[in-house]
């Protein structure tokens, strides 16, 4: 499975409709490795769902995402958790171990999922 997330300085970005780069995450039995990252700076919002696409992204993890952009990404085929918040990889491994729910991984004023 291959996992985007948007990252600023190491933590989930604020919003994925804006963000300037997304990480990408190889997790499958083996563990989680890093395969790289992507820049996104100067893409418009619906240029992203297309691009995720290309990448051959399963899975986008996110802070807040427009829903029309949500949208778009769920209608190719790629899901979607947002209102995260915290470090990359610290969201990375919750995913891994089915943690997410924890109140530390949910932007501030969004209900658990």
């Amino acid at each position: 499975m291959l996992v985007a997330v948007p990252e600023f300085k190491g933590r989930v970005a604020p919003t994925f409709d804006f963000c300037h780069k997304v990480t990408l995450w190889r997790i499958d039995e083996k563990g989680v490795r890093g395969a790289g990252h992507r820049q996104c700076k100067g893409l418009a919002p619906w240029e992203r769902a297309p691009k995720l696409k290309s990448l051959g992204v399963d899975l986008l993890l996110c802070g807040a995402i427009g829903k029309e952009v949500e949208d778009d990404i769920r209608s190719l085929g790629i899901e979607v958790i947002g209102g995260l918040a915290g470090e990359v990889m610290e969201v990375i491994s919750a995913y891994r171990c089915r943690a997410l729910g924890e109140p530390r991984f949910r932007m501030p004023g969004v209900l658990g999922q």
